[in-house]
């Protein structure tokens, strides 16, 4: 008897196999170049490959790498909103899922996972995509009405915007010497969504504390203002996080070398 395999006689799949051309095999894993042409995937890894994983480049920094395919990634609504809804790759359909909380890749089948959570890097593989740090800011109108602050004490006196399950909770992080100290806040809106902080922000309602890359445009143009800059506390980094660092597919890795560049744009901790 037969041991079949996908409904067809395994000599059947032979015969089946056989007849795939390897051109046919070669067109499936060809690489599209910055420059137009296309080159093989031959196992071996080439500096876009390098510059993904290392963080370093091969021989020259190389553009990001065009594919077709799609990509499942999770990002958090701030990131969605700041970068990745302005910097979609060219040749990759990402099916974009939105949340800030944790999520298990595997079970929830996710490509990568843009993180600003040092807890999510340390569980994880993850790949370094840029640096960023956190600001405290307000809109010209507020700072006219109520004075701008000038240590983290005198957050007391000032209204507050609360973010759930961000560093600007009930108690916000200062540096104070070289420790990190957090100083209540007087609340009078609280939500766990970026944006709607972001706009009661500009609006005038309060301070409001914010990853950089959020409000970097708000800054420039001047619709918001930093304040307590000297007191910054929160340097940290955005990361990928995949399943596999090793056994990175070729869209991840082509993905991950996009968002390196996107993140080079920011004006995270210079804004």
């Amino acid at each position: 008897m037969v041991r079949t395999w996908t409904g067809f006689a395994m000599p059947v799949v032979s015969q089946r196999v056989k007849r795939i051309t390897p051109a046919s095999m070669k067109a499936s894993m060809r690489l599209q170049t910055p420059e137009g042409r296309t080159s093989p995937s031959n196992g071996k890894p080439n500096a876009v490959e390098i510059a993904s994983v290392t963080g370093r480049p091969a021989g020259s920094e190389p553009a990001p790498a065009q594919l077709e395919g799609d990509l499942r990634v999770l990002a958090s609504p701030s990131f969605t909103s700041s970068v990745l809804l302005r910097e979609l790759h060219p040749g990759l359909l990402v099916d974009l899922r939105v949340s800030a909380g944790p999520v298990d890749l595997i079970r929830e089948g996710i490509d990568v996972h843009i993180s600003l959570d040092e807890i999510h890097r340390k569980k994880q593989p993850a790949v370094k995509l840029a640096d960023h740090t956190c600001v405290v800011c307000a809109s010209p109108a507020y700072l006219e009405r109520h004075g701008i602050p000038g240590t983290p004490a005198d957050l007391r006196r000032h209204a507050g915007l609360v973010g759930h399950g961000s560093p600007f909770a009930e108690e916000w992080p200062f540096l104070a010497g070289r420790t990190v100290r957090k100083y209540p806040v007087r609340k009078v809106f609280a939500s766990n969504n970026g944006d709607a902080l972001r706009a009661y922000c500009v609006q005038g309602l309060g301070l409001g504390g914010f990853y950089a890359f959020h409000v970097a445009e708000d800054l420039r143009l001047g619709r918001l203002v930093e304040v307590l800059r000297p007191y910054r506390a929160n340097a940290s980094a955005i990361y990928a996080v995949v399943q596999h660092r090793r056994y990175m597919s070729p869209h991840t890795r082509a993905f991950i070398e996009f968002m390196r560049a996107a993140c080079a744009k920011l004006a995270t901790g210079n804004a």
